[in-house]
Formats: structure tokens, sequence, C-alpha cells
């Protein structure tokens, strides 16, 4: 029996992984057209007709609790679920990505994800980059939606930006937590870190000190408007039980207007 070694049958290879790529591609597609109307894995393909739509006119049913996506080009309601976001905001030096790792170790029954993951991975080029960059997130959100829990993503952003994208309509009530921190704080934070993260620069942590104060100063003016937790005197385990407990209350209060609905 002969021994393979590297470029042996290059050409047969190529072939057969070219012909595999083309089959998986046909087979996923068929699936993607042909899967249980009620669920397809792809919510802007269309299970009918098979359209791409991203800006599907979206109604909620209250009488059978179910949100449906009308195909802007036959027409066909297929339901899907829509479930609240969870934002933590706030600038630099906050504690955003310390009580997102915290979060994560926790069983909280939600799915924490931290944004800058993305960074990167997208184009940001050009004026509308940062919204093509945040859609692709509301994009990924809806589609974890699907399955049984809700997200909670952490990163520096303000509900407005979140709202105008065209991804929003997929996604019940988006609710936002700024952290922040008293200016000594927030600046010793961002001294400390290491210093391949350039956060010791006096302008980047200036503008960050001025972001954090917008936070708070625009809380209430905001659309929507966000709530404030101020992490100065907590670790992040405290931090994140802060946040499990805003995210409960809302839950909770959520649950309330639903019973109060249907009695």
């Amino acid at each position: 029996m002969g021994t393979w070694s590297p470029g042996a049958n290059s050409g047969v290879r190529t072939v057969a992984i070219g012909v595999l790529a083309a089959v998986s591609i046909r087979y996923l597609n068929r699936r993607w057209l042909t899967q249980r109307k009620g669920n397809p894995p792809m919510l802007n393909v269309c299970p009918d007709c098979g359209m791409y739509d991203v800006d599907k006119q979206v109604i909620d049913v209250s009488e059978c609790e179910a949100s449906f996506a009308i195909c802007g080009h036959c027409g066909a309601r297929h339901p899907f679920i829509r479930r609240p976001l969870f934002v933590v905001t706030g600038a630099s030096g906050a504690g955003k990505s310390a009580t997102c790792l915290e979060l994560m170790r926790r069983e909280t029954g939600l799915v924490t994800l931290e944004s800058d993951i993305l960074w990167g991975a997208i184009d940001v080029s050009g004026d509308d980059g940062i919204d093509r960059y945040w859609n692709a997130w509301l994009r990924l959100v809806k589609n974890i939606h699907q399955g049984p829990r809700s997200v909670v993503l952490c990163g520096t952003v303000v509900p407005e930006v979140l709202e105008r994208q065209p991804e929003r309509r997929y996604i019940a009530d988006i609710h936002c937590l700024a952290l922040v921190a008293d200016r000594d704080a927030q600046v010793e934070r961002l001294v400390s870190r290491p210093a391949w993260r350039g956060s010791s620069d006096p302008a980047f942590i200036e503008e960050h000190v001025r972001f954090n104060q917008w936070l708070v100063d625009h809380a209430a003016a905001g659309t929507p408007a966000w709530a404030l937790l101020d992490t100065t005197r907590r670790t992040p385990a405290a931090t994140a039980d802060a946040v499990q407990d805003w995210i409960s209350g809302i839950q909770e209060r959520s649950a309330v207007r639903t019973r109060s609905s249907l009695s």
C-alpha cells in the first residue's frame, strides 16, 4: 500500500473538495427553503418564495402571543420569537468588560456577549460603518433569540444607535443600563491597564471621562432613557449582582403586565 504525502494527487483532492463544497451549499440552500415554515433558520429569507428581505413588516398578535414577519415579495407571514435585549453600556474604565466576564461565568438563564468580539471582523469604514456594525450585532441577537434565552450585550453604545437599525424591528424592548464611575476611579482603572491597550493616553482618558459624564447627564433624556449603575466602589462580582437584579426586575414587571393583559 502506498503512503500519502503532501502534494500527492493534489489535483484529485482539489476537485473533491470543490465538489463537496458545492454539494454542501446546495444541501444547505435546499434545507433553508424546505424547512418547516414556522421556524426558518435564516429569518431574512422567506421560506415560501426564497427571497431575501430585511425590511419586513413585523406585527404582534396579542391573542396568540406571537410575532410575525411579513415577506415584502410574496406577503407570506412567518412566526418568530421576539425577545427583549439587555444592553450594558458605559465608557472605558466603567467596568463593562470585568462585569461581562463575571456574568459569563454565571448560570443566569441569559446569553452574555461582549460586543468587541466582532470589532475588526466587520468593515466599519465610511459614514455608515458604525451602523453596519451594530446592525450586524442586532441580526446576531435576533437569531440567538430564536432559542430559549435573551441576550445581554455589553459594549459602548447608546440606545438611539440601536433604535435606528433595520434589524431593530425583530427585537422586543431594548433595555439599557449604563455603568458609570467617579472620575478618579475611572482614571485609575484606565491608567492601570496594560500598555498595549493605549488607555493611559491623556486624550483617550479625557474622551472617556467626558463620555462617562455625558451618560450621567443625559440618562433621563435618552431615546429611550437608560438606567445608571455606579461602579466606583463595587467589585466586578457586586456589579454583576446589581446587573442581574436590574434584569430580574424588568422581567418580573414584564411578566406582571403580560398576566394583566391576559386576565
